[in-house]
């Protein structure tokens, strides 16, 4: 159980670096050095470190995962393996 925890645990903040480093330099146009990347995730991350709402980003990245989890079990495999299994 407690191997589950720190996987989600390192899984949301992996997830959580890579969309606010993807959309920094969205909006920079790339022209961002990484070291300037990698202190504003630690800037943003220090101050939203204690928002525990659901709209916090964790909460919403939380939303988004469990609608992957399920549409890619509950949904997409079905169909996709009765696709595969016709064709």
């Amino acid at each position: 159980m407690t191997d589950n925890i720190e996987k989600d645990i390192r899984n949301m903040l992996a997830i959580k670096h890579d969309i606010i480093k993807i959309l920094i330099e969205n909006e920079t146009d790339n022209k961002i050095s990484h070291e300037e990347t990698e202190n504003f995730i630690f800037f943003i991350n220090a101050i939203l470190n204690k928002n525990k709402s659901k709209n916090s980003i964790e909460g919403r990245i939380r939303g988004l995962q469990s609608v992957i989890k399920e549409c890619y079990y509950d949904k997409f495999k079905k169909v996709n393996d009765i696709y595969t299994k016709n064709n």
